[in-house]
């Protein structure tokens, strides 16, 4: 809100800081990461465990019951 910018905006900007590479000298600004370049780092990225993939599902399963259940356009 104090930036004015969407939330969706907000998450793309993070997404594009956690892959740019640590030193920035060496490729293009994140802000021009190209579909090549999130491709060369993918299998440099961190993988949750089996037990941390469950514990995430979980969460995301506890969080979506916790919503409140949305109206219809109409009402």
């Amino acid at each position: 809100r104090e930036r004015g910018v969407p939330k969706s905006h907000l998450v793309r900007e993070a997404i594009v800081r956690y892959l740019a590479p640590a030193d920035s000298t060496a490729e293009p600004p994140a802000k021009t990461i190209t579909a090549a370049g999130l491709a060369a780092r993918w299998p440099l990225l961190p993988r949750l465990t089996p037990d941390e993939a469950a514990g995430f599902d979980g969460d995301i399963a506890r969080a979506r019951r916790e919503l409140p259940e949305a109206r219809a356009a109409w009402e």
